[in-house]
């Protein structure tokens, strides 16, 4: 929808002079009343003209309304046991290196992932920058970069069906107390389809949960390799006991 516009005229006021306004005032107790009215309306219509004439604030580089939004920004509580998170690196990366899943794929030492889970089309493996406890992505194997018109209806029934096996997978093994489901990615950077399958933990205070807890820029949760190890292999269990006939 259209942006509002900032700069719209303000309502119509009453422009009738003073004296025409309180005309029928009498009364010594009125004409005070009247006088103070007056002046206070005088006062308003000062602040307005000042108001009106200072330049509005327009910013043409985005990076710099970024930089100040950032400045102006209040810290957000910070999330238990997690590292901070070098946002403008993880930028960087993803708008100036390669597609991160097809690199993955393709076996690139820098964008290694645990793999947990893949079949003939999709491939499940762990975030590397997690916010939650086993974050996961899943992503179609080919390049695909728009989850509605690059995808047509079988395969994309195909995709939600992959994701939502290893979201169950995720919460037989988290027992989350909910548990988030989103595509997100830039046509500037990270552009391969793909969908974020998160367990919020039980006990999250509210104010922490929802976007809160998917911010990198809240923290991010350490990765020791053997807990993500085994971890995987329990979720791949879950999986296959998942994809047993009538399961």
């Amino acid at each position: 929808s259209a942006p509002a516009d900032r700069h719209a005229a303000p309502g119509v006021r009453d422009t009738a002079p003073l004296g025409e306004t309180h005309a029928h005032a009498t009364g010594p107790g009125q004409a005070g009343q009247q006088t103070e009215e007056a002046e206070e309306a005088q006062e308003n219509e000062a602040a307005e003209a000042s108001e009106a004439s200072e330049p509005a604030v327009e910013v043409d580089d985005f990076d710099e309304f970024d930089e100040q939004r950032k400045e102006l920004a209040v810290p957000l509580p910070e999330r238990p046991g997690a590292q901070p998170f070098d946002l403008q690196e993880y930028e960087q990366r993803a708008r100036g290196g390669p597609c991160f899943v097809c690199a993955f794929l393709a076996g690139d030492p820098a964008y290694r992932h645990e793999t947990v889970y893949e079949d003939e089309h999709h491939v499940a493996f762990f975030d590397r920058f997690p916010t939650l406890p086993g974050k996961l992505l899943a992503a179609p194997k080919p390049h695909i970069e728009h989850a509605v018109r690059d995808l047509d209806e079988a395969a994309y029934t195909r995709l939600m069906l992959f994701v939502r096996t290893v979201a169950l997978a995720m919460e037989d093994v988290l027992r989350p107390e909910r548990t988030y489901l989103l595509s997100l990615g830039s046509q500037q950077g990270n552009a391969h389809l793909h969908w974020h399958i998160a367990g919020l933990p039980p006990g999250v205070p509210y104010h922490r949960q929802q976007y809160h807890a998917l911010m990198a820029e809240n923290g991010v949760l350490p990765t020791p390799p053997e807990e993500t190890t085994a971890l995987a292999t329990r979720l791949r269990q879950a999986i296959n006991a998942r994809l047993q006939p009538g399961t």
